[in-house]
């Protein structure tokens, strides 16, 4: 018997647009770490487990965007004439 919150896990899943594959390869090992099931989740889990994964995705983006302008001030850009 699927509980809300797992109705709730699959329809995000199918509302990314993506593979369901690809989506539950990035979210199924974040549930393990968290001592979750994706079979038995409850509606608080998949708020925990959404909290936790946009976490660590925010401080992902920020560090490639830290990088990203690093490697743009290291660069010698020649200025464009009008």
């Amino acid at each position: 018997m699927a509980t809300a919150g797992n109705e709730l896990y699959r329809l995000l899943i199918r509302l990314t647009g993506l593979e369901a594959a690809q989506v539950q390869g990035e979210l199924d090992p974040l549930l393990k770490r968290l001592k979750m099931s994706p079979e038995t989740l409850t509606m608080e889990d998949v708020r925990r487990a959404m909290i936790v994964y946009l976490d660590e995705f925010s401080a992902q983006v920020q560090t490639e965007d830290v990088e990203v302008l690093a490697e743009l001030d290291s660069l010698d850009f020649e200025p464009i004439e009008a």
